[in-house]
């Protein structure tokens, strides 16, 4: 289960020295930061990345891979997307459908369902961004 965070408070590093957030940015962990820091953070969305294609073959670990993975989300959209920025965030569009990944992880996906709209990426981008 992935958890994405947005941080209430001044600087707070997480992960073992892996990053730092700032009030108002979204973050994107593997714990519950909001139980572990509730004065700090407060949880936005809960999701299960996307499961494993049926058939796949063991691969080498996808993070090693980021052009192939980052494929696998779809065309890389960001620039059409001016919020996307300022959270470090990519969008990803496959056929009609949009993804959005953070750019420390582009082949996780943050949205629970694809989203189909220009204006549902948006929505999901501002309600991401500090204000």
């Amino acid at each position: 289960m992935k958890f994405l965070h947005k941080a209430n408070t001044g600087l707070h590093s997480f992960g073992k020295g892996k990053g730092v957030s700032k009030a108002g940015q979204t973050v994107q962990s593997d714990l519950e930061l909001d139980k572990l820091y509730p004065e700090k953070f407060e949880k936005v969305l809960q999701y299960a990345p996307p499961p494993a294609a049926e058939g796949a073959e063991d691969e080498a670990d996808p993070s090693t891979q980021p052009a192939k993975a980052a494929e696998s989300l779809g065309a890389d959209v960001t620039e059409q997307f001016k919020d996307a920025a300022k959270q470090d965030l990519l969008v990803f569009k496959s056929g009609k459908e949009y993804h959005i990944a953070s750019e420390d992880e582009p082949t996780v996906a943050l949205n629970p369902a694809p989203l189909p709209t220009k204006k549902d990426v948006e929505t999901f981008l501002k309600a991401h961004t500090p204000e």
